[in-house]
């Protein structure tokens, strides 16, 4: 089965898709998922950035864009591909942490792979939603609601944790997002 029929599997079978996919699990297959997505967003941020460079160099923190001009349609899609990776490595990191501070038995390379496999489609999806006024960022947070459902059954999986423990690992690191988040805007 290719990336996509992977992807489609984990978003609409996720519980066997995950079973007979964790073995696959790697660094290396998991970068690859996220990649597609960071690309295509590189892509139309780039594409955008260079069709309205005019009038992104007239407004303050959007003229670095201008300044790229058609080289941001390059530039970009390794941008945003390289940094969708860290961030999701580092995402991937703290939650294996807390699954394995509570009793999870799984390996990181596993986890960052089933958590790649749900991702990368939903991040292509609600990049094609959220241009649709008000409802797109309705279905942009339904798409986040089962993300974060979807993450659960990958703790369960690939940590055997409890459905508890895999929610607490989940609402854990959403509490810790929120305060990494608020206390570096705090020192800033």
């Amino acid at each position: 089965m290719g990336m996509l029929g992977i992807w489609k599997s984990a978003l609409t079978n996720p519980k066997k898709t995950f079973a007979s996919e964790k073995k696959k699990g790697s660094l290396m297959a998991g970068a690859k998922n996220l990649a597609v997505p960071g690309v295509v967003l590189g892509l139309v941020v780039g594409l955008v950035a260079f069709l309205f460079s005019a009038l992104f160099s007239l407004i303050p923190g959007l003229s670095i864009l201008a300044a790229f001009g058609a080289a941001a349609i390059i530039i970009l899609p390794v941008v945003f591909a390289i940094g969708l990776i860290v961030m999701n490595l580092i995402g991937a990191g703290i939650n294996h942490l807390i699954a394995t501070l509570l009793g999870g038995k799984g390996k990181y390379e596993q986890f960052f792979y089933i958590s790649s496999i749900f991702t990368a489609p939903i991040l292509l999806i609600t990049m094609l939603v959220v241009i649709v006024p008000l409802l797109g960022w309705i279905a942009a947070l339904l798409l986040e609601i089962y993300s974060l459902y979807l993450m659960v059954l990958a703790l369960k999986e690939v940590h055997s944790l409890s459905t508890g423990r895999a929610v607490a690992v989940v609402a854990i690191g959403i509490v810790l997002s929120f305060v990494l988040g608020f206390g570096s805007a705090l020192i800033r």
